[in-house]
């Protein structure tokens, strides 16, 4: 009988609205648990849920402070929008 691989299950944080305390603290506390293989963040310049456009964190910028709260994972962003930026640009960020 073939051994079947181990679940990989991710966790996803939106960087819409919120303290960067709490998204450091939310990506300490998936670095400590093995179940999670993988953490994501949206990719939004605003929080398009606010009338006029409201606070966000830039996605690769967050991913790239973020990364050390969770070693040996990996990290990814849920449709990164490169119409925002200059494809240049985008190569040099990743």
């Amino acid at each position: 009988m073939a051994s079947r691989p181990p679940i990989s299950i991710g966790f996803k944080t939106s960087p819409n609205g919120v303290e960067w305390t709490v998204l450091d603290e939310l990506w300490a506390a998936v670095g400590e648990h093995e179940i999670y293989r993988a953490i994501w963040v949206a990719d939004h310049l605003t929080d398009a849920g606010v009338p006029r456009g409201g606070a966000s964190w830039e996605a690769m910028t967050a991913v790239a402070a973020l990364a050390h709260r969770v070693p040996g994972k990996w990290i990814g962003i849920g449709v990164l929008s490169n119409t925002f930026r200059q494809p240049v640009v985008l190569a040099k960020q990743a």
